[in-house]
């Protein structure tokens, strides 16, 4: 319930916050983790995500978010699909590489197979979205990707976290 007998608050002609402050403050919303990766005529390509949703029950779909000049933003585009695969609790590893090392070094590690779109999909991942690009929106220095989720797996582990700029394994469950 609002209060609404409170009187207004005052407005304050505050500068916006400034992207570094902004980066430093969403060290602390903790988030899941996830390898975004595509295949197709534009290549092989992947990256470590923390910034993915679910958007829709009807139809299955969700959104994630990328560096619009990143080479693996520019391949989901050419390739109309991708694969969501967040990561299980043991993989805090593969997230590393796909964050640090070389794109062509990227799948060296992990086991790799298919679903319906063709996008590289990783065993033992806590989910795997297999979508069809149904949308992108532009906002800054960020593509945010819709997809359509046409096949999916589970695995039932716990999930990899991020929060603080360390990788996490959820912990007690905290009821309200």
């Amino acid at each position: 319930m609002y209060n609404t007998n409170s009187k207004p608050r005052p407005s304050h002609a505050a500068a916006p916050p400034s992207g570094d402050a902004f980066v430093h403050a969403m060290r602390f919303a903790g988030t899941g983790v996830s390898l975004v990766t595509t295949d197709g005529e534009a290549g092989r390509f992947g990256a470590t995500v923390s910034a993915m949703s679910s958007l829709s029950k009807a139809p299955p779909s969700l959104l994630v978010c990328l560096l619009s000049e990143s080479r693996t933003a520019r391949a989901i585009h050419a390739n109309r699909h991708f694969c969501v695969n967040v990561l299980a609790a043991h993989q805090a590893s593969l997230a590393r590489g796909f964050a640090s090392l070389p794109l062509e070094q990227r799948f060296a590690t992990g086991v790799w197979h298919t679903l319906a779109s063709g996008a590289p999909v990783l065993e033992r991942a806590a989910s795997c979205f297999d979508c069809r690009l149904a949308r992108t929106v532009e906002h800054g220095t960020h593509t945010i990707f819709i997809g359509e989720v046409e096949a999916l797996t589970t695995s039932g582990g716990a999930a990899l976290y991020y929060h603080d700029g360390r990788f996490h394994i959820a912990g007690d469950v905290v009821e309200a």
